[in-house]
This record gives structure tokens, C-alpha cells and sequence, in this order.
């Protein structure tokens, strides 16, 4: 039986060159990536055994944030949650989701807008410093790749399981293979956060 296929999903920040790779490696483990596109260095975070809805993961316009959604490890609920990458220790944590109708982008630099079953809408400074917008389920998640503003940045870039390529006139180079990454524990140099229903 074949294993599940290794995948990279790049997210871009709209105002400098910083960027975030979100690796699937195999058995259900991501890591977080940081990726200074100007000089082509990563820095290798921490890995997370869950599953991640990557269509609902979003870089801040500056890079310093990175919201994700993921399954809780007793798999009862959902959460979405705000980290620095290339951590996923979570700085702002958001339970009791459902996978439909939820999800958060970054709409400018300072603020974070999350979507929920909910049909509250409200808006509140965060201790992380974002401040958050609160939007009901049935509306639109416009994130910078919807809106096309860095449409021209991934026409740039192409990945084949753990392979990053920069597209070129000649074909693909290849920038990094993550294929060989094993799992290690790493500890964020920051303080977490307990969880908090929106």
C-alpha cells in the first residue's frame, strides 16, 4: 500500500519577500517553513501531527503571522489558531469550529478576520496585537491569492512532492528537496495560549 504523497502549499507575504511552506510529510505531520524568497534560506520549524485544511491557512501581509485550521488531537473539533511562523505554537487559538463555513485571512497587516458558525460579528483587540474581526459563516473569506495580488508570485514557483522549483525560461531548478527532513521536537521561544471559543 502506498503512503501518502509528500506535498508543499506555499503561502506569500503581500509586502516583502517572506514566505511560509507548509510541508505534508507522511502519517498526518506538517511543518512550518520560513522562506526569505530574496536569498532562497529556510528555516526549518516545528512539525504538527494533525490534519490541516490548507485552504483555510493564510500569511500575514508582512509574514510575522500565520493562521491555520486544524483537527484537535481528540479529533472532536476544530480549531483555528494564530501563529509566529515557522512555529505552530499558538499565540491566539480559536476552538469549537466547524469545518464548513469557517476559516480566517489576514486582511491587512494588523488584523485577522475569522469566519464562524456564528452569526455574531464583532471586532476586539487581541493579545497578540491583531485585531480581530468576527464574521458569520455565509461571508466571502477574500484572502490576498483570491484578490490576485500574488497570482504572479506563485506563476514563479512549482513543487512535485517535497521539491521546490523556481520556473525559468529553460525549465525548472530546483531551490530546496525537504524530503529529508526527520521529525524533532522544537520548542517555540515563545508562550502559548489556552484555548477560546469565538
Amino acid at each position: 500500500m502506498q503512503g501518502t504523497r509528500r506535498e508543499l502549499h506555499l503561502f506569500f507575504a503581500t509586502e516583502n519577500s517572506r514566505a511560509v511552506v507548509l510541508y505534508r510529510a507522511k502519517n498526518g505531520l506538517f511543518r512550518l517553513i520560513t522562506w526569505e524568497t530574496k536569498e532562497d534560506s529556510f528555516e526549518p520549524g516545528q512539525w504538527l501531527k494533525s490534519t490541516i485544511d490548507v485552504s483555510k491557512c493564510a500569511l500575514s501581509p508582512v509574514g510575522r503571522h500565520f493562521t491555520f485550521f486544524a483537527l484537535s488531537k481528540d479529533a472532536k473539533d476544530w480549531y483555528q489558531a494564530i501563529s509566529k511562523p515557522p512555529f505552530f505554537t499558538a499565540v491566539e487559538l480559536f476552538s469549537g469550529l466547524t469545518p464548513i463555513g469557517c476559516g480566517a485571512h489576514f486582511p491587512n497587516r494588523d488584523t485577522i478576520s475569522l469566519r464562524s458558525a456564528s452569526s455574531k460579528t464583532a471586532r476586539a483587540k487581541l493579545p497578540c496585537g491583531l485585531m480581530l474581526e468576527l464574521r458569520p459563516s455565509e461571508t466571502p473569506l477574500v484572502c490576498a491569492h483570491s484578490k490576485g495580488q500574488i497570482a504572479d508570485t506563485f506563476e514563479r514557483y512549482h513543487s512535485d512532492g517535497a521539491k521546490l522549483y523556481r520556473k525559468t525560461a529553460s525549465g525548472n531548478t530546483l531551490i530546496k528537496d525537504f524530503g529529508d527532513m526527520q521529525f524533532e521536537s522544537i520548542k517555540a521561544p515563545y508562550e502559548g495560549v489556552q484555548r477560546r471559543n469565538p
